[in-house]
């Protein structure tokens, strides 16, 4: 037996439990069928399939659901900066 078969299974989610799974930890609303939309036009989390069923990996919907979030900041005026480069950003890519 070989070290990779004793290692801990990785958490898998079907897409109704990953969306339960980012409403329960992450306290973000994406529906079976948000999940199931942004599979097909890119920006979801990485899934692997299992046959046919996609499956999400738990740490990479955490991962996805992390970049959601903005920094923190203590006014308005502190979020102005990070949005200017925020689209900044977006626009160059």
């Amino acid at each position: 037996m070989t070290d990779q078969n004793l290692a801990a299974p990785k958490r898998r989610f079907r897409r109704k439990d990953a969306s339960a799974y980012l409403k329960e930890r992450w306290d973000l609303s994406y529906t079976e069928r948000t999940l199931a939309k942004i599979a097909v036009t890119g920006g979801g989390p990485r899934m692997e399939y299992a046959g046919r069923f996609p499956l999400y990996p738990q740490d990479s919907l955490d991962k996805w659901a992390a970049a959601k979030f903005a920094p923190a900041v203590n006014s308005t005026a502190e979020r102005r900066p990070q949005q200017a480069a925020s689209e900044h950003t977006a626009s160059a890519a």
